[in-house]
């Protein structure tokens, strides 16, 4: 059936989108949301407008770097939400703030790529920012996807390891997920 969304492209690729499939793969971690939430990557603000009508929130800080999209929700969107109190956006790097500002927070939940490809340096990244704050509950928004694309790029190198790959095989890599590959063989 076909219906309308909203959504927001850049460069003839659709970034944002408020579809069932985004809305399903959020579910989870809106219903384990709690206390002082941080949120990294405003995108449409469905998840924080979930989690802030939630009575277990305290509060809702949004890290988003892009002022286009922090003006395009404050105009358009943040107005619509019911408890608007509740949310503090600050324009910053995410992996920056997270290196510095983190304990006061239950909850971060990270939603700052398009797929797991482009996910794969920020998980890592954020990954090891998350096991020295064993108190905070992290969750990544298509963790799971992010998790078999991992698994598929080491099977290729075990794989690889059976049909005599060397270092030399892996210096070169012609697209993305060679590159991938390589940075993960080495």
């Amino acid at each position: 059936t076909k219906f309308n969304y909203l959504a927001l492209k850049e460069g003839g690729k659709t970034w944002m989108s408020l579809i069932p499939h985004e809305i399903e793969t959020m579910d989870e971690d809106i219903k384990k949301a709690n206390g002082n939430v941080l949120v990294l990557g405003l995108g449409l603000g469905y998840f924080s407008y979930m989690i802030s009508e939630k009575e277990n929130v305290k509060s809702v800080t949004i890290i988003e770097k892009d002022e286009n999209i922090i003006n395009l929700f404050t105009k358009n969107i943040l107005n619509q939400f019911k408890h608007k109190e509740k949310i503090k956006i600050i324009k910053e790097d995410a992996i920056n703030f997270l290196k510095r500002d983190i304990e006061k927070y239950n909850f971060v939940y990270c939603d700052l790529y398009h797929d797991p490809f482009d996910a794969l340096p920020l998980y890592i990244s954020i990954k090891n920012i998350e096991k020295n704050h064993q108190n905070i509950q992290f969750r990544y928004w298509i963790e799971e996807s992010i998790l078999c694309l991992i698994r598929r790029l080491v099977l290729t190198i075990i794989e690889e390891t059976f049909e005599n790959y060397t270092d030399k095989d892996y210096k070169n890599a012609s697209d993305y997920i060679d590159k991938l590959i390589n940075k993960i063989y080495f």
